[in-house]
C-alpha cells in the first residue's frame, strides 16, 4: 500500500469508532512519507488494538480487510 493511501486508512478506523492522538496524527497527514509515518505506527498500531508485532500474513489479512471495507465505503479508490 502505497504511504499515501495510510491516511485514508487512519480516517476510515476513526469512523469505524476507533481513536488516539497517533490515529488522529496520521488521518490529518496529506501525502507522508515513510519517515513520516514511521514515528507514529507503534501508537497507531496500539490504539488500534494491537499490541504485538503481527506476522506477515495477519499483518496482511488486518491491512487487506481494511482496505476492502474502505473501498466498498468509497474512501479508497479501487
Amino acid at each position: 500500500m502505497p504511504t499515501e493511501d495510510i491516511p485514508r486508512l487512519a480516517q476510515d478506523v476513526l469512523e469505524r469508532g476507533y481513536d488516539g492522538e497517533n490515529i488522529r496524527k496520521v488521518a490529518g497527514l496529506v501525502a507522508p512519507s515513510y519517515f513520516d509515518l514511521q514515528p507514529l505506527k507503534n501508537g497507531f498500531l496500539k490504539e488500534l488494538g494491537i499490541t504485538q508485532p503481527l506476522s506477515k500474513r495477519d499483518a496482511g489479512l488486518l491491512l487487506a480487510r481494511l482496505i476492502a471495507d474502505g473501498i466498498a465505503k468509497g474512501l479508497i479508490p479501487p
